[in-house]
């Protein structure tokens, strides 16, 4: 029987390399277990505690050096078209979700 990986509630899980994203393959994530996808989906809204800007969560992702989990998420702000990542539990620090 072959073993599967959690079904993810929408959110890619990719990894970075340098500049380049991929998709995890099959095996990569039965390998990981990320608690941090259970807790943060892509689609939500979150508040950068000290600068009060918006910005939307896009993926879980890898940082490819050492398999860490992150956030990407990019600013609400159309005038600010960037792709962020951030270690996971940097981003939980530093954000808190938006009730809305």
């Amino acid at each position: 029987m072959t073993k599967r990986a959690p079904v993810t509630a929408g959110v890619p899980l990719v990894k970075l390399k340098g500049n380049t994203v991929s998709k995890l393959t099959a095996d990569e994530l039965t390998a990981l277990t990320i608690p941090a996808h259970n807790e943060i989906s892509g689609g939500n809204i979150y508040n950068h505690k000290a600068s009060g800007r918006e910005y939307m969560t896009l993926a879980i992702v890898l940082i490819e050096d050492g398999l860490v989990p992150a956030v990407a998420y990019t600013a609400t702000d159309q005038n600010e078209p960037i792709t962020w990542v951030r270690p996971f539990a940097e981003f939980k620090e530093k954000f808190e979700k938006v009730a809305l």
